[in-house]
């Protein structure tokens, strides 16, 4: 595997490990081994730990006393799972998420569009290509519960939109590049809208406590429009 990891100091008590320039699944799967094995590792002297498609931002409790100390040790650490994460021996679990998905014009307001740019032949064969591959939560951001799923078959992968909406509806199923989504709130987007999942995935709003954890894996069920009204009327 390529080696290219850097380490940014971002303030005198954060820092953020970037493990390659590129996004691909080998490379997730040592940062998810990195971020249980600093876990483990320092324990007592974690605030935040924040993995994302290629990097991790680590937030120390206090400052670095000894800066090249730190970044040697974290350089290392990230050297060791990206080239030996197999033999870690640490526990990595994974939460399979089954998400009801309504495709159709009235809720995928990019369908169209899609079929159109994509030169797909019928909605089902979209449909068919977006919900028969299982996707992994990469990072959560943008938005609470707002998970980045990848990667999307290469077949309709579509960029964003020039300009983004300022209303995109919740539950919205969106495509951007090698990406997918769920919007679990109302709010501006750019992504290209191509049905609607009718179950929250915020269930606890008042801490906007949301249903992922990085590296849990997501399948869409393709639902009927009188499955999709009985589960919208349960939200």
């Amino acid at each position: 595997m390529e080696k290219n990891i850097r380490i940014v100091q971002a303030s005198e008590n954060a820092f953020i490990v970037y493990f390659t320039d590129k996004i691909s699944p080998p490379v997730f799967h040592s940062i998810r081994h990195f971020c249980q094995a600093i876990q483990a590792q320092q324990s007592d002297n974690l605030t935040h730990l924040i993995p994302s498609y290629n990097n991790v931002l680590i937030n120390f409790s206090k400052p670095a006393s000894n800066t090249l100390k730190t970044i040697d040790y974290l350089h290392n650490l990230a050297d060791d799972c990206l080239n030996n994460s197999s033999s870690l021996n640490l526990d990595i679990t994974a939460t399979t998420h089954r998400l009801p998905a309504y495709y159709h014009p009235q809720v995928g307001t990019d369908i169209e569009r899609v079929l159109e740019q994509c030169k797909i032949a019928s909605l089902e064969q979209l449909i068919a290509l977006h919900s028969e591959k299982k996707y992994t939560v990469y990072a959560v951001g943008f938005c609470p519960g707002f998970a980045y799923l990848a990667e999307v078959d290469k077949k309709i992968r579509i960029p964003r939109h020039p300009t983004p909406r300022l209303n995109v509806a919740a539950g919205s199923i969106g495509i951007a590049e090698e990406q997918t989504a769920v919007y679990p709130l109302p709010t501006p987007g750019g992504w290209h809208i191509i049905g609607n999942c009718p179950q929250s995935l915020i269930p606890n709003e008042k801490s906007l406590t949301h249903l992922w954890q990085i590296g849990d894996e997501v399948i869409f069920e393709p639902i009927n429009r009188k499955m999709y009204d009985k589960l919208s009327a349960k939200i």
